[in-house]
């Protein structure tokens, strides 16, 4: 279970609560280093029991590292409603050094373990309480500071070089459609290929940025053929499609990056399942950018390359796990270099 707890850039707010997970730990672990230092003598026992079980220190800690691990790969909407139970999805954790705890004295003949088996059950409103502090002043701080700005980068800002009008659209998109495809349906779609609502111009849609290889140009009309009703799909030529039951998709695909970008919008959430399910990473860098040495990746992103990093490599590999990218790196063939550069976290999602 690894812990990534440097600040990311591109989804701040993810890093925003891996930092508001461990702030309360650090309170808590200064607690008994301030008693050790204003008294002589300590009882290591009676701070076990002060400390660890009672403020819930030892607990807190496993939670914190679990939580952290947890909603990396979650969506943004689905972490902000875990903040909410966070303060009761804690009390098992709680409650578990308490039990082993007295059991241990009971095993060794101390029958007031069983005190201690059920006596964080009586702490339990107290935990819970103070919880809800903590997560009211989180909520309020990621209101505040994150909702209000990302709002317009997550859920209506799209490349400024996009081939779609969206400002055309509203009879298509503007009406929410029967499965109601909205904001809260990140959760249920892969980071890759990325997708932005596009609430605040008011449309019930999501827009996406997939890259794919030529050779796999068929591969994604026959996916929209299966869903939609058939209509020949042409390069640099904008296309509509519907579906019977009030699903539409607004095609867009181009030749960049050695390869073919598709851009998309569309409100049918069976088609963006799909779309997850058949192309679930992008094109290698070194692919995209034949004549590009992996050093020059470590400089300033501007332009072209900035637009492919940001919206069509990141998603990917920044929410892959360590396993999907050796098999990735494997696949596909790369370099010694490549492998260098992209082992470095600040660089390969950068």
């Amino acid at each position: 279970m690894a812990l990534q707890l440097t600040w990311n850039k591109e989804y701040p707010a993810h890093s925003f609560f891996q930092l508001a997970l461990w702030t309360p730990a650090a309170l808590l672990l200064s607690l008994p280093f301030l008693e050790v230092l204003s008294r002589s003598k300590i009882s290591f026992e009676n701070m076990l029991v002060s400390y660890g079980l009672w403020f819930g220190t030892l607990a807190y800690l496993i939670f914190a590292a679990w939580a952290t691990w947890f909603i990396k790969e979650r969506a943004e909407s689905a972490v902000v409603r875990l903040v909410w139970w966070a303060p009761l999805i804690f009390i098992p954790f709680y409650g578990i050094p308490w039990i082993a705890y007295g059991l241990f004295h009971v095993a060794m003949g101390d029958m007031s373990g069983f005190a201690m088996v059920i006596l964080w059950v009586a702490f339990s409103p107290y935990i819970i309480a103070i919880g809800y502090v903590f997560v009211v002043l989180i909520i309020l701080v990621y209101r505040v500071f994150f909702k209000s700005t990302d709002a317009i980068h997550t859920a209506s800002f799209i490349p400024s070089n996009s081939g779609m009008k969206i400002d055309r659209y509203a009879e298509l998109f503007g009406k929410i459609a029967e499965f109601g495809i909205d904001a809260g349906n990140e959760e249920r779609f892969a980071f890759y290929p990325r997708k932005t609502f596009l609430g605040q111009q008011g449309l019930f849609a999501y827009h996406v940025i997939v890259m794919t290889a030529e050779s796999e140009f068929e591969e994604f009309c026959g996916l929209v053929n299966r869903l939609f009703e058939y209509s020949k799909i042409t390069l640099d030529q904008e296309s509509t499609h519907s579906s019977g039951d009030g699903g539409s998709l607004k095609l867009n695909i181009r030749r960049e990056f050695n390869g073919l970008i598709i851009e998309l919008i569309t409100n049918s959430r069976t088609f963006l399942e799909q779309l997850d399910a058949t192309f679930k990473a992008p094109p290698a860098p070194w692919f995209a950018f034949p004549d590009m040495a992996p050093i020059e990746a470590v400089m300033s992103k501007q332009g072209s390359l900035e637009y492919w990093w940001d919206w069509i490599w990141n998603p990917f590999w920044h929410h892959a796990s360590d396993e999907v990218r050796m098999a990735y790196l494997k696949q596909h063939g790369a370099s010694d270099e490549w492998i260098e550069y992209l082992a470095e976290p600040a660089n390969g999602s950068d």
